[in-house]
Protein backbone atom coordinates (compact mmCIF):
# COMPACT_ATOMS: atom_id res chain seq x y z
CA UNK A 1 0.00 0.00 0.00
CA UNK A 2 2.81 2.42 0.90
CA UNK A 3 4.54 1.79 -2.45
CA UNK A 4 1.31 2.26 -4.37
CA UNK A 5 0.54 5.52 -2.58
CA UNK A 6 4.10 6.79 -3.13
CA UNK A 7 4.00 6.09 -6.87
CA UNK A 8 0.51 7.59 -7.14
CA UNK A 9 1.62 10.79 -5.40
CA UNK A 10 4.61 11.07 -7.72
CA UNK A 11 2.40 10.61 -10.78
CA UNK A 12 -0.02 13.26 -9.54
CA UNK A 13 2.84 15.67 -8.83
CA UNK A 14 4.19 15.23 -12.36
CA UNK A 15 0.74 15.74 -13.82
CA UNK A 16 0.18 18.92 -11.79
CA UNK A 17 3.56 20.28 -12.83
CA UNK A 18 2.73 19.70 -16.50
CA UNK A 19 -0.64 21.40 -16.10
CA UNK A 20 1.04 24.39 -14.46
CA UNK A 21 3.47 24.66 -17.35
CA UNK A 22 0.59 24.44 -19.80
CA UNK A 23 -1.33 27.17 -17.98
CA UNK A 24 1.63 29.54 -18.33
CA UNK A 25 1.41 29.14 -22.10
CA UNK A 26 -2.32 29.84 -22.20
CA UNK A 27 -2.55 33.10 -20.30
CA UNK A 28 -4.57 34.62 -23.15
CA UNK A 29 -7.23 31.87 -23.04
CA UNK A 30 -9.18 32.27 -19.78
CA UNK A 31 -11.69 29.50 -20.51
CA UNK A 32 -8.93 26.94 -20.95
CA UNK A 33 -7.20 28.25 -17.82
CA UNK A 34 -10.37 27.62 -15.82
CA UNK A 35 -10.47 24.03 -17.04
CA UNK A 36 -6.81 23.53 -16.15
CA UNK A 37 -7.33 24.94 -12.65
CA UNK A 38 -10.32 22.63 -12.18
CA UNK A 39 -8.17 19.66 -13.20
CA UNK A 40 -5.43 20.71 -10.75
CA UNK A 41 -7.96 21.00 -7.90
CA UNK A 42 -9.34 17.56 -8.74
CA UNK A 43 -5.83 16.11 -8.62
CA UNK A 44 -5.19 17.76 -5.26
CA UNK A 45 -8.39 16.17 -3.94
CA UNK A 46 -7.23 12.80 -5.24
CA UNK A 47 -3.86 13.28 -3.56
CA UNK A 48 -5.65 13.99 -0.28
CA UNK A 49 -7.67 10.79 -0.66
CA UNK A 50 -4.50 8.77 -1.28
CA UNK A 51 -2.98 10.27 1.86
CA UNK A 52 -6.02 9.35 3.97
CA UNK A 53 -5.93 5.76 2.72
CA UNK A 54 -2.19 5.60 3.38
CA UNK A 55 -2.67 6.83 6.96
CA UNK A 56 -5.38 4.27 7.56
CA UNK A 57 -3.38 1.36 6.14
CA UNK A 58 0.04 2.22 7.57
CA UNK A 59 1.18 0.92 10.98
CA UNK A 60 1.15 3.60 13.68
CA UNK A 61 4.60 4.07 15.20
CA UNK A 62 4.79 6.51 18.07
CA UNK A 63 7.65 8.91 18.79
CA UNK A 64 6.35 10.55 21.94
CA UNK A 65 7.69 13.68 23.57
CA UNK A 66 6.34 16.19 26.08
CA UNK A 67 4.25 18.62 24.06
CA UNK A 68 2.12 21.67 24.79
CA UNK A 69 -1.18 20.48 23.34
CA UNK A 70 -2.66 23.99 23.33
CA UNK A 71 0.13 25.21 21.08
CA UNK A 72 -0.27 22.09 18.94
CA UNK A 73 -3.95 22.92 18.42
CA UNK A 74 -3.02 26.48 17.43
CA UNK A 75 -0.55 25.11 14.87
CA UNK A 76 -3.17 22.69 13.55
CA UNK A 77 -5.71 25.51 13.23
CA UNK A 78 -3.27 27.57 11.16
CA UNK A 79 -2.79 24.62 8.80
CA UNK A 80 -6.53 24.83 8.09
CA UNK A 81 -6.43 28.55 7.29
CA UNK A 82 -7.58 28.03 3.71
CA UNK A 83 -10.76 26.41 5.04
CA UNK A 84 -11.71 29.22 7.45
CA UNK A 85 -10.20 32.48 6.23
CA UNK A 86 -12.87 34.71 4.74
CA UNK A 87 -15.56 32.98 6.80
CA UNK A 88 -17.22 33.97 10.08
CA UNK A 89 -15.37 31.47 12.26
CA UNK A 90 -14.37 31.62 15.92
CA UNK A 91 -12.27 29.03 17.75
CA UNK A 92 -11.93 29.40 21.52
CA UNK A 93 -9.72 27.40 23.88
CA UNK A 94 -10.70 27.06 27.55
CA UNK A 95 -7.60 25.95 29.44
CA UNK A 96 -7.17 28.24 32.46
CA UNK A 97 -5.26 26.52 35.23
CA UNK A 98 -4.68 23.35 33.18
CA UNK A 99 -1.24 21.90 32.56
CA UNK A 100 -1.18 21.60 28.76
CA UNK A 101 1.94 19.41 28.65
CA UNK A 102 1.30 15.83 27.58
CA UNK A 103 3.57 13.03 26.31
CA UNK A 104 2.34 12.43 22.76
CA UNK A 105 3.44 11.90 19.20
CA UNK A 106 3.08 15.43 17.82
CA UNK A 107 2.54 14.36 14.21
CA UNK A 108 -0.17 11.81 14.95
CA UNK A 109 -2.10 13.92 17.47
CA UNK A 110 -1.98 16.89 15.11
CA UNK A 111 -3.57 14.70 12.42
CA UNK A 112 -6.17 13.38 14.86
CA UNK A 113 -7.26 16.88 15.89
CA UNK A 114 -7.08 18.19 12.34
CA UNK A 115 -9.63 15.59 11.21
CA UNK A 116 -12.09 16.76 13.87
CA UNK A 117 -11.64 20.46 13.08
CA UNK A 118 -11.99 19.81 9.35
CA UNK A 119 -15.29 18.04 10.00
CA UNK A 120 -16.56 20.96 12.06
CA UNK A 121 -15.64 23.49 9.39
CA UNK A 122 -17.34 21.38 6.73
CA UNK A 123 -20.50 20.70 8.75
CA UNK A 124 -21.15 24.16 10.22
CA UNK A 125 -22.73 27.11 8.50
CA UNK A 126 -21.43 30.59 9.29
CA UNK A 127 -21.09 31.91 11.89
CA UNK A 128 -19.06 28.90 13.05
CA UNK A 129 -18.16 28.49 16.71
CA UNK A 130 -15.74 25.82 17.88
CA UNK A 131 -15.03 25.51 21.60
CA UNK A 132 -12.16 23.42 22.96
CA UNK A 133 -12.25 22.64 26.67
CA UNK A 134 -9.31 21.10 28.56
CA UNK A 135 -9.60 19.29 31.88
CA UNK A 136 -7.71 16.85 34.10
CA UNK A 137 -9.06 13.34 34.57
CA UNK A 138 -7.84 10.57 36.88
CA UNK A 139 -8.65 6.91 36.32
CA UNK A 140 -7.25 3.97 38.31
CA UNK A 141 -4.42 6.13 39.61
CA UNK A 142 -3.38 7.36 36.15
CA UNK A 143 -3.47 10.99 35.04
CA UNK A 144 -5.21 11.87 31.78
CA UNK A 145 -5.77 15.02 29.77
CA UNK A 146 -9.29 15.39 28.43
CA UNK A 147 -10.00 17.56 25.39
CA UNK A 148 -13.62 18.30 24.50
CA UNK A 149 -14.19 19.76 21.02
CA UNK A 150 -17.69 21.15 20.47
CA UNK A 151 -19.13 23.01 17.47
CA UNK A 152 -22.45 24.67 16.63
CA UNK A 153 -23.26 22.56 13.58
CA UNK A 154 -26.12 20.09 13.06
CA UNK A 155 -24.53 17.43 15.27
CA UNK A 156 -24.98 13.70 14.76
CA UNK A 157 -28.17 11.78 14.14
CA UNK A 158 -28.55 8.52 16.13
CA UNK A 159 -27.45 6.54 13.07
CA UNK A 160 -24.43 8.77 12.51
CA UNK A 161 -23.46 8.53 16.17
CA UNK A 162 -23.35 4.73 15.91
CA UNK A 163 -21.20 4.72 12.77
CA UNK A 164 -19.16 7.91 12.78
CA UNK A 165 -15.92 6.18 13.85
CA UNK A 166 -16.32 3.31 11.37
CA UNK A 167 -13.97 3.26 8.39
CA UNK A 168 -15.41 4.55 5.11
CA UNK A 169 -18.58 5.84 6.76
CA UNK A 170 -19.51 9.29 5.47
CA UNK A 171 -22.57 11.41 4.86
CA UNK A 172 -20.70 13.80 2.58
CA UNK A 173 -20.67 13.71 -1.22
CA UNK A 174 -16.87 13.63 -1.23
CA UNK A 175 -14.11 12.17 0.91
CA UNK A 176 -13.23 8.67 2.04
CA UNK A 177 -15.03 8.55 5.37
CA UNK A 178 -11.71 7.72 7.03
CA UNK A 179 -11.04 10.93 8.97
CA UNK A 180 -12.63 10.10 12.32
CA UNK A 181 -11.72 6.41 12.11
CA UNK A 182 -8.09 7.52 11.72
CA UNK A 183 -8.51 9.86 14.70
CA UNK A 184 -9.87 6.98 16.80
CA UNK A 185 -7.01 4.72 15.78
CA UNK A 186 -4.35 7.34 16.60
CA UNK A 187 -5.82 8.23 20.00
CA UNK A 188 -6.25 4.57 20.98
CA UNK A 189 -2.68 3.84 19.88
CA UNK A 190 -1.64 6.37 22.55
CA UNK A 191 -3.63 4.40 25.13
CA UNK A 192 -6.42 6.99 25.03
CA UNK A 193 -10.07 7.03 24.10
CA UNK A 194 -12.41 8.91 21.73
CA UNK A 195 -16.11 9.24 22.49
CA UNK A 196 -19.06 11.38 21.48
CA UNK A 197 -20.41 13.73 24.13
CA UNK A 198 -23.96 14.84 24.79
CA UNK A 199 -23.48 18.05 26.80
CA UNK A 200 -23.11 20.34 23.78
CA UNK A 201 -26.29 22.44 23.51
CA UNK A 202 -26.21 21.90 19.78
CA UNK A 203 -23.72 20.56 17.31
CA UNK A 204 -21.15 17.81 17.58
CA UNK A 205 -19.12 17.11 20.70
CA UNK A 206 -16.07 14.85 20.51
CA UNK A 207 -14.11 13.94 23.63
CA UNK A 208 -10.44 12.93 23.48
CA UNK A 209 -8.84 11.39 26.56
CA UNK A 210 -5.05 11.00 26.52
CA UNK A 211 -2.68 9.62 29.16
CA UNK A 212 -0.33 12.35 30.30
CA UNK A 213 2.71 10.06 30.21
CA UNK A 214 3.71 6.60 29.03
CA UNK A 215 6.13 5.75 31.83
Amino acid sequence: MAGLTHESRNALARSRANLRRLSRRLTDQPQLLELIEAAIRAQEDLGHLFEEVRQYAAPVRLHCQMTNVGQLIDETWELLALAWKGRAVRLVRHDDGIDLECEIDRFHIKNAIRNILENSLAACEDPVEIDIQFSDVQNEGCQFMQIVICDNGPGFTPDQAQNVFNAFYTTKTHGTGLGLSITKRLIERHGGQVTLGSDCRQGAEIILTLPRSHT
